[in-house]
């Protein structure tokens, strides 16, 4: 029983219910919810149910608000925290952390590192004197996610001098040239074996001296799914597979010498396409070497997530 909020009917995990708090914080009153729990067990010694065995828990509303309130980071990966009021504004707390090392960056910021061990820890934000009524702390998992789970960008620079330099001249005019010129390509590789490519802005630019430039935009979304084949002595290398399942992405041309006599905006669907080279995974760098018609390609990513 409670002397504030509900609780509801069991859930599926035996001995375990839930309480659902009050909408309104003026609601909590200054001493919080009281739960009562007392044991139903009417068997063996217990059979008369005397005594009686119960315990109290006293809840609290929290004084301020952390977040992430339930973080998940891999092995010493970072992590971004907040401390505010219930209006948004910054509280200025100080930090503390199990399973690894918290540093503040901010009033109300902090950023937690996280160590080599998997588990289930806690990041404590503090502010003023202390006490129960000036302190929160949440849970922090530490997951044994592959080295390749989390979100890359390209280095966009030489890789388009990479698959250049493979191509050749092929399909440039004499004294024409291909360069990077701005943007992002980033790809989200998520745990459960799908991934996003997005491209915002990437821009490639064909100089001529007789056409001026002429810069190739790309903007889009592409779906796929991954899959490894580690190698035997270090999972963190192997031969990873790649297959485009949807999306498109558009590309327009824009000329430095004004408007084009054509359409200069078009969509190209992501056709079913699969893929495959050779990777080495650290913390912070993702090295592929991409097999495109005959020619390796190398390709470095730096994780951002």
């Amino acid at each position: 029983g409670t002397d504030g909020g509900t609780v509801t009917t069991s859930t599926e995990e035996v001995a375990t219910k839930r309480l659902i708090t009050p909408k309104d914080a003026k609601e909590f009153g200054e001493g919080g919810i009281h739960v009562k729990i007392e044991s139903m067990s009417r068997t063996g010694l217990r059979q008369s149910g005397n005594p009686p065995r119960y315990d109290f828990v006293r809840v609290r509303l929290a004084p301020f608000i952390v977040e992430p309130a339930n973080g998940q980071v891999r092995p010493e990966r970072e992590l971004a925290y907040t401390a505010t009021d219930r209006e948004g504004k910054p509280v200025d707390a100080e930090w503390q952390a199990t399973g690894g090392t918290i540093a503040q960056t901010g009033v109300g910021t902090a950023t937690y590192t996280a160590g080599k061990n998997i588990g289930t820890f806690q990041v404590t934000a503090t502010r003023g004197s202390g006490g129960p009524d000036n302190t929160v702390t949440v849970p922090v998992q530490i997951i044994d996610d592959h080295c390749m789970v989390g979100t890359w960008e390209l280095d966009s620079q030489p890789f388009v001098e990479a698959l250049l330099a493979a191509a050749g001249s092929e399909g440039l005019e004499a004294g024409a040239s291909m360069t990077y010129s701005g943007g992002t390509y980033r790809v989200t590789v998520e745990s459960d074996g799908t991934t996003t490519d997005v491209r915002e802005n990437w821009t490639m630019t064909m100089a001529s001296d007789g056409i001026g430039s002429l810069d190739f935009v790309m903007n889009g979304t592409e779906t796929g799914k991954w899959h490894i084949d580690p190698s035997e002595d270090d999972p963190n290398s192997g031969t990873l597979t790649v297959e485009t399942t949807g999306g498109s992405i558009n590309v327009e041309v824009r000329s430095s010498l004004g408007p084009l006599p054509f359409a200069n905006s078009h969509d190209f669907p992501s056709e079913n396409a699969m893929g495959s080279g050779s990777y080495t995974c650290a913390v912070d760098t993702l090295h592929l070497i991409v097999n495109a018609d005959g020619h390796e390609i190398p390709a470095t990513w730096f994780r951002i997530a």
